[in-house]
């Protein structure tokens, strides 16, 4: 069973930002971490990351926007390509996509297979090697009284799956004057943060996927 991690917030709070860290001296990711890319834009970080060439094995990220294409490839580079640290980045855009590409057609049929395909994500990444960190990064929207939630189309995946309880892991990617940030448990109940118990030393931390990555193998013995 692997470890399923959300990396959640709003626009410009530094969720992809964090993904820096993971790159090396040659611009480059290690051979143990890949990226599944759901947006065309660039990265907002230098990088010489490049795109996954399956004759020579070899690459840093593919583009995909199909759910269950996406639930396909964690499977194939976590289990055949020996991938220990997957992300997707942004989850949310596939159900955007999704639905803005068949916003024409009638009926609740197209937000039963968006959720399935989400749905499908989840379970793929909770089924990865037991060494195996999903990164799944989602947008959060604002629900009422304050309280953040992860940010979905349409009303069945938010009320029939809580995606939150899926996660064994969830950061709340912040921004302030002193830069970016991620927090790692509730503060109040409005926020959506969760981690285990001692886990992490601090409620904030720096947006810094590889000390996150390094904290979550040190806790689980990795």
């Amino acid at each position: 069973m692997g470890i399923l991690t959300g990396i959640v917030g709003f626009s410009g709070s530094g969720k992809s930002s964090s993904m820096r860290t993971l790159v090396g001296s040659n611009g480059r990711f290690d051979k143990d971490t890949f990226l599944i890319r759901v947006l065309r834009k660039p990265l907002p970080f230098k990088n010489k990351l490049k795109a996954w060439d399956k004759d020579k094995r070899d690459g840093d990220f593919i583009y995909l926007e199909n759910g269950n294409q996406i639930a396909q490839a964690i499977k194939v580079f976590s289990e055949e390509y020996g991938k220990k640290r997957i992300i997707v980045d942004d989850s949310t855009f596939t159900m955007v996509k999704f639905f803005m590409d068949n916003i024409s057609d009638k009926g609740w049929d197209k937000f039963s297979v968006l959720a399935e395909q989400y749905y499908n994500i989840l379970k793929t990444a909770e089924a990865t090697p037991d060494d195996c960190r999903v990164y799944l990064v989602n947008h959060l929207e604002e629900g009422q009284y304050g309280r953040l939630l992860f940010k979905t189309i349409g009303k069945l995946i938010s009320e029939k799956v809580d995606i939150p309880a899926m996660m064994t892991i969830i950061l709340q990617a912040e921004r302030d004057d002193q830069g970016y940030w991620f927090i790692t448990n509730k503060r109040t109940d409005n926020d959506v943060a969760k981690s285990p118990f001692d886990m992490f030393n601090d409620v904030k931390i720096q947006n810094d996927l590889q000390l996150v990555d390094k904290t979550i193998c040190d806790y689980y013995g990795i």
